[in-house]
């Protein structure tokens, strides 16, 4: 997966640049949280809880997001979700796969977007425009802005938006501009939080130029970095090479910087993982936001969790 140009996302979140998100190593095996902690769980089992609902989605802002240009994130594995903030297109080609969890507005503001597996749930008002689509359960709660256009008739039918020429816009037909029982479409996660950081010793700067690798211990157990500041500079590429298999890789750090055209891969044995082959075992935790500037294209791998602010660019 990679984000596009110019996507903003606002007070709270996770993003996680290529799916599946981070996960325990064997199923039903706990995630090691440590050192981070959720401040309002009762118990550790609760915590686990938590950081599972969590890991569901590959793109979650408590208080909403704003889309600039060309924000991709196509595969349907992971959620995008927002407890009560507004989905709000400020640019063209969205492309948006997966379920739709919005506790606000979506806002189209008259530019293409397409959301490709669905289902959606949009708590308030959807506003929509004449070059998007939509695809598996769409449940509306609020009210449905349609555009007016000389060039273009359309109207909701059995909750389906169509054209004159009865092309589905808004589809199939379990479709419905009313509220949804959760069994078709999950409500909206009100409770969601990010995790906390405990006190930690931060050790020196990494400064990433050319090719840059980090190179993973064969052993048991997570491996933890913990950084005053990492950056990866103009045109360079950071590489974390795992043994065969992978190891779970947790980088902590106060900021991060990414240069124009940076790229972060991971590696199995010095062999480069393509986005598909990714299986999620790698995590950078800022405390502090987090700015993407200029990536155009390059390849971004991790599950990234920010106590502030991510902006992806492309100036």
């Amino acid at each position: 997966m990679w984000f596009g140009k110019n996507i903003m996302t606002k007070l709270g979140l996770v993003l996680a640049m290529a799916v599946p998100a981070l996960a325990a190593d064997v199923e039903n095996e706990a995630f090691p949280l440590d050192p981070l902690y959720f401040p309002g769980a009762s118990d550790d089992a609760n915590a686990q809880e938590l950081w599972s609902e969590l890991m569901k989605y590959k793109l979650w802002a408590t208080s909403g997001f704003d889309v600039g240009n060309r924000l991709e994130v196509k595969e349907d594995k992971g959620w995008v979700g927002t407890s009560d903030g507004d989905f709000v297109m400020t640019g063209p080609g969205a492309q948006v796969g997966g379920p739709i969890i919005i506790g606000g507005n979506v806002d189209l503001q008259n530019k293409g977007a397409g959301f490709l597996t669905g289902p959606l749930r949009v708590e308030k008002t959807l506003t929509l425009n004449t070059e998007s689509e939509f695809y598996g359960t769409v449940c509306i709660q609020g009210d449905t802005v349609v555009p007016t256009r000389d060039d273009w008739n359309a109207e909701f039918i059995n909750g389906v938006y169509q054209n004159v020429h009865g092309e589905m816009i808004i589809g199939p037909t379990e479709a419905t501009t009313g509220a949804c029982a959760n069994d078709k479409v999950a409500f909206v996660e009100k409770k969601m939080t990010v995790p906390s950081l405990k006190s930690v010793t931060y050790n020196g700067n990494l400064v990433a130029t050319g090719n840059h690798q980090i190179n993973v211990p064969n052993e048991e157990g997570p491996y933890d970095l913990y950084y005053e500041s990492v950056t990866i500079s103009n045109d360079s590429k950071l590489h974390i090479n795992m043994p065969k298999g992978g190891r779970l890789t947790r980088i902590f750090t106060k900021s991060i910087t990414f240069g124009n055209q940076a790229e972060l891969q991971v590696m199995y044995d010095g062999t480069l993982l393509s986005n598909q082959e990714y299986e999620g075992m790698f995590m950078i935790y800022v405390s502090g936001d987090i700015v993407f500037d200029n990536t155009n294209d390059k390849i971004l791998q991790g599950t990234f969790i920010s106590s502030g602010t991510i902006t992806t660019k492309c100036i």
